[in-house]
């Protein structure tokens, strides 16, 4: 996935479990649009009700929105 440098990154993670060797991740998606991680971030609830899950701007840092 090819994404210019003006274009937001978003970055949505599954989180199986943090531990002091680092961080499992489940599943990750990398979307191009708010709208899409918004949408992957509420499918991922469904999916996995019991697991940590956050949405974040990769350009910017700025955490979207999670569930913890």
């Amino acid at each position: 996935m090819s994404i210019s440098k003006n274009s937001s990154c978003y970055i949505i993670r599954v989180i199986n479990k943090i531990t002091e060797e680092g961080t499992f991740i489940k599943e990750k998606r990398v979307v191009n649009k708010e709208e899409i991680a918004l949408k992957t971030y509420s499918d991922f609830l469904k999916k996995y009700p019991d697991l940590k899950i956050e949405c974040l701007n990769y350009k910017t840092g700025e955490m979207i929105d999670k569930n913890f």
